[in-house]
């Protein structure tokens, strides 16, 4: 979902900034389990992170047929989240529920 896709992506800084300084114990207690999950997590999610939430900044303004291509590219590199953010959006299509969108309303 969208809002899952916004919390996993938001806060990719802070997840890195978080794993670095877990893993160095500055200022917090030293615990490398914690710092490499903080870092796994900034990795996986990378470039996929900003593209998703361009798309979501792009839904969230009314803007589905920009939001699309956005979320196909990230669905393409094999993210779980966008995947399921296109068949909504294409499902949406289907059932007349956004304005037709290039390449979706006539293709369903």
């Amino acid at each position: 979902s969208s809002t899952t896709a916004h919390h996993r992506t938001m806060h990719l800084e802070v997840r890195r900034a978080g794993g670095a300084t877990t893993k160095v114990s500055i200022p917090l207690r030293h615990d490398c389990a914690a710092g490499i999950e903080f870092l796994r997590t900034a990795t996986e999610v990378g470039e996929w992170g900003a593209i998703l939430r361009d798309g979501l900044d792009h839904y969230l303004d009314g803007d589905a047929s920009s939001a699309l291509p956005l979320y196909e590219v990230a669905a393409e590199l094999g993210y779980e989240v966008a995947q399921s953010n296109v068949a909504w959006l294409y499902e949406q299509a289907a059932a007349g529920e956004h304005e037709p969108m290039a390449g979706v309303a006539g293709e369903v």
